[in-house]
Parts: C-alpha cells; sequence; structure tokens
C-alpha cells in the first residue's frame, strides 16, 4: 500500500513539474468545463406550466404556491383540490408538472419548526 502511495506522490510531482501536463490538466478542464454545457443551455425547462393540488388551503401553502409561481422554472397553470384532474391535465398535454401540498402541510412545518 505505501509503495502505491509513493508512485502516486511521484507521478503528481512530475505531472506538477511538467508545464505541458500541468496545461492539459488545469486549463483544459477548466475551459472544457465552462464550454461543454453551452450547446445545452437552450434545453433547460423553464416556466414548466404546473397543476398545484392544494389539499391543504392554508396561509402557508398558498404562499407556496406564490413562490413557485414566482420561479422561472415553473409557471402555475392550474390550481384545484382533485389530484385526478390533475393527472388528467398532465395526461392530455395541458401542463407538464403537478404540486401537490399535502393536507396538514401548514401544521406539519410548525410542529417541526418547535
Amino acid at each position: 500500500m505505501r509503495s502505491a502511495l509513493k508512485v502516486c506522490v511521484r507521478e503528481w510531482g512530475r505531472i506538477l513539474a511538467d508545464p505541458g501536463a500541468l496545461l492539459l490538466l488545469v486549463v483544459a478542464a477548466g475551459l472544457y468545463g465552462l464550454f461543454y454545457p453551452q450547446p445545452y443551455l437552450p434545453e433547460v425547462l423553464v416556466e414548466v406550466p404546473t397543476v398545484v393540488v392544494d389539499h391543504d388551503g392554508t396561509p402557508l401553502s398558498r404562499r407556496m404556491i406564490r413562490m413557485a409561481d414566482a420561479s422561472h422554472l415553473i409557471q402555475v397553470a392550474v390550481r384545484t383540490t382533485n389530484r385526478l384532474e390533475a393527472e388528467h391535465l398532465v395526461r392530455r398535454g395541458e401542463a407538464g408538472a403537478i404540486l401537490e401540498i399535502p393536507k396538514g402541510f401548514e401544521r406539519d412545518v410548525l410542529r417541526e419548526s418547535r
């Protein structure tokens, strides 16, 4: 085990002493990390039409819905208390996601914060 560690330390020393290898490991990897994702940025989902199923109906659940709608990632399209209706809208393609807030949400959050 110690011999393997010695080999690793020796090889890293050689890599760090070689400007070409250092350039390839550090600079090229950094540039690759910056430029590789660029073509995929337009494919990031934003403003996904979302059906909100609010079983709680409390001020905290309404606040959570407002905060979700304020995000650039989702757009609250429909609010309902019926999960089957929400699933039907997703299947028909009228919405892309469901945000479901369970009954007792505010109570459970307040209980956990104590």
